[in-house]
């Protein structure tokens, strides 16, 4: 294991709900999941194995604007930011980058995105798949995970 949350690859972990996912069950990978983990990405190799989704590192999502999210699975509009920094007054913690991230989001959730957020000690764990995952169903489903089993109604 690397520093912070990056693995190697063929290493292993048990998994647990707080605990790294192991990637060693990408033995067998397809050849999208082979070009994602040789560009170093384990994350968006991890999701489409697991989820069945493409992700993306690093997608624009609002051009011209210059704004990127650090994950994204396009096909369904659900992003998942990394917010670093939280516990050492990082920028996403200070007044102008809190700002900033602010106008982002909320240009995202106008545009039909659902942004979630996470750590980075918490990227590769189940519960971030879980939330990714409850996200993606819930925009499948028609339903708002804030009012269990009501359809929304779009006109």
């Amino acid at each position: 294991m690397e520093h912070g949350n990056r693995q190697t690859p063929g290493t292993t972990t048990h998994v647990h709900r707080s605990k790294n996912i192991t990637t060693t069950a990408m033995k067998k990978k397809p050849s999208v999941l082979k070009k994602q983990q040789e560009r170093g990405d384990a994350f968006t190799a991890l999701v489409t194995q697991r989820l069945g989704i493409q992700a993306v590192k690093e997608y624009q999502f609002a051009p011209p604007r210059r704004w990127r999210f650090d994950y994204a699975m396009p096909s369904v509009k659900v992003a998942l930011e990394v917010e670093g920094g939280v516990w050492t007054r990082g920028r996403h913690t200070r007044p102008k980058g809190f700002l900033a991230d602010m106008e982002k989001y909320n240009t995202a959730a106008v545009a039909g995105w659902k942004v979630l957020r996470t750590v980075p000690d918490e990227l590769f764990t189940v519960q971030t798949l879980d939330l990714v995952k409850d996200a993606i169903r819930n925009d499948k489903e028609g339903r708002s995970p804030e009012i269990p089993g009501k359809d929304i109604q779009v006109t």
